[in-house]
């Protein structure tokens, strides 16, 4: 039972978190209650707001007992079994001009038992670039027949690098329109 997690990078969020409790906690010992020690607790409670907005927008990606989850929240929850999933594809998220180089979404389609085809979306431009490319990866590990879109399928082959993957819209290869 293997599990697997990729989530959308927040560490900082959470380095910034431990050491703000730290210093409130020594500045409560060292001086008690003070005005400080009142302005630092805010900013706690702000951090704990920050947590909350982590587990309730983020989104999370678990690869478990050969099956992919896609986790909204706290009980939005998505999933496919791996060998079901026909294809990965990169759409456009906004198609407006203004927009266009906003991110990309991508639609896992996959087959239900009942043969019905189904998808679901993911933001992109949550994970970086090693991420994608360790999920993707990881799935034609698992189903090397998975069909990848142009755009990943270069991702892998290392075609581009990891900071101008974002900008470059999924209408480069086509991928305009979405089926359902």
């Amino acid at each position: 039972m293997t599990k697997i997690v990729y989530r959308a990078s927040l560490n900082l969020v959470y380095v910034v978190g431990f050491f703000l409790g730290l210093g409130v906690f020594g500045g409560y010992l060292e001086n008690g209650y003070s005005v400080n020690i009142i302005n630092a607790s805010f900013a706690l409670i702000a951090y704990v707001a920050l947590l909350f907005i982590d587990r309730r927008f983020v989104t999370r990606i678990v690869i478990k007992n050969n099956t992919l989850y896609k986790h909204e929240g706290f009980t939005r929850t998505k999933s496919a079994p791996i060998q079901n999933i026909i294809s990965i594809e990169r759409f456009r998220q906004f198609y407006g001009s203004f927009f266009k180089k906003e991110g990309s979404r991508i639609r896992v389609t996959y087959l239900t038992e009942s043969s019905e085809e189904k998808n679901f979306h993911i933001r992109e431009k949550q994970y970086d670039v090693k991420t994608l490319k360790a999920l993707f990866l990881k799935l034609k590990e698992i189903k090397p027949s998975l069909k990848l879109s142009k755009q990943y399928e270069d991702l892998l082959a290392g075609k581009y690098d990891g900071k101008n993957f974002h900008r470059i819209p999924a209408e480069e290869y086509g991928v305009e329109t979405l089926d359902n």
